[in-house]
């Protein structure tokens, strides 16, 4: 998590949030010692997909290659009006993304508000092609704590590289809008600049972080996770510091967000994290489900413990710069 969210976190922790948080970490640190998965509490995180849909064409993004062989499809506010109804007491956080684009789903402010509506904390991130100066204000007064917005170069020549069929004043235009209207509003909404480094971006950072800040944005860099070998080269940056697959990198032995974290599809189907994005190791149904039989549920505590003895040697670990 981000400083900003750090601080959101804290602030918004209640004696049941508190609780949780603190058995969500002891069994971890006991399943790392037992090697086998012990389950205490409710991830602190949830990821909601509210998009299975993209509009642009990003050449390492298989949602928007085409290639998510599962439903592209939004969820429906009463399947996520439930959701949140059996997380808020002890959870903290809801990420409102994963592969589409968020600002797609037609209620997504409803959305936003629900969870907001809950005393959970909200984080989107969008590629911000969808937000106009009556988006911007509408976003604004949802209550949406984070908003992530991808600035991945600092002119449309470099910005279209990657984000394919993307049109960078669009861009530029959405983030002055959402900052004039945090300053109208006198919001306390955070927002961050997120920018993808790749061979052509590394040689922009600092013209995007400046020109990020003068839009009241606060920048960070995210590392480039390649499926494609053949883009590669083109694609990766030259310094290993930005690079995922750096040989001079190595993997933690096992990942803490698997207890911390659970991401629930569009069609309900829950995958243990960020990196399953064609649910290939689909763990329940949170549309069949309860959130407490998911969190229990035979077929997660056997993927954690597989991934206490043999993270390595798990495809879906590979590409992950955890």
């Amino acid at each position: 998590m981000n400083s900003s969210l750090w601080w959101l976190y804290f602030k918004n922790l209640t004696f049941y949030r508190a609780l949780n948080s603190f058995k969500v970490l002891l069994s971890f640190v006991f399943s790392f010692i037992a090697k086998k998965a012990i389950i205490w509490g409710q991830p602190i995180v949830f990821s909601i997909e509210p998009s299975a849909v993209c509009q642009l064409s990003c050449p390492e993004c298989i949602c928007g290659q085409g290639k998510l062989h599962r439903n592209c499809s939004f969820i429906d506010v009463s399947a996520f009006q439930k959701i949140i109804d059996q997380i808020k007491r002890k959870s903290s956080i809801v990420n409102l993304f994963f592969q589409g684009e968020p600002f797609l789903h037609p209620q997504i402010i409803e959305l936003i508000k629900i969870a907001k509506k809950a005393g959970l904390i909200t984080v989107i991130s969008s590629n911000a092609q969808m937000i106009d100066k009556k988006m911007a204000g509408d976003i604004v007064q949802s209550g949406l704590d984070v908003l992530i917005i991808s600035v991945d170069g600092a002119s449309q020549e470099t910005y279209e590289k990657y984000r394919k069929t993307g049109d960078f004043h669009k861009l530029k235009a959405a983030m002055s809008a959402l900052n004039d209207s945090k300053i109208q509003l006198n919001s306390k909404i955070s927002l961050i600049a997120q920018c993808l480094v790749t061979k052509d971006t590394e040689q922009e950072i600092e013209k995007v972080r400046n020109d990020s800040r003068k839009n009241g944005f606060t920048l960070i860099l995210k590392s480039l996770q390649v499926y494609h070998t053949e883009n590669r080269d083109e694609l990766l940056p030259n310094s290993e510091k930005y690079n995922r697959y750096s040989l001079k990198k190595t993997q933690t032995k096992t990942c803490i967000r698997l207890w911390t974290h659970m991401l629930i599809l569009t069609d309900g189907r829950v995958v243990p994290c960020c990196m399953d994005k064609n649910a290939e190791y689909a763990i329940d149904s949170a549309f069949v489900s309860t959130i407490q039989e998911m969190i229990q549920s035979n077929n997660r505590k056997s993927f954690i413990s597989k991934v206490l003895k043999e993270k390595n040697n798990i495809e879906l670990c590979k590409n992950c710069p955890f």
